[in-house]
């Protein structure tokens, strides 16, 4: 079990480094205060109702 937990670590550490310098894997922008804060659409979804709905729902 310790090795998946050091993975997941690895994983959001090496996603969070990407957000803050190449933005290479960021797919989402999200604006509030002025500021603009690129994300990943996986994981901000998957911490946030709000988003996960955003993200998934089809508008017709």
């Amino acid at each position: 079990m310790e090795l998946e937990s050091n993975h997941a670590t690895e994983i959001l550490n090496n996603l969070n480094e990407d957000r803050k310098t190449t933005k290479d894997f960021c797919d989402f922008t999200i604006k509030a205060g002025g500021k603009q804060f690129p994300v990943h659409k996986c994981v901000v979804g998957s911490i946030s109702e709000y988003f996960k709905k955003m993200f998934t729902t089809k508008v017709e």
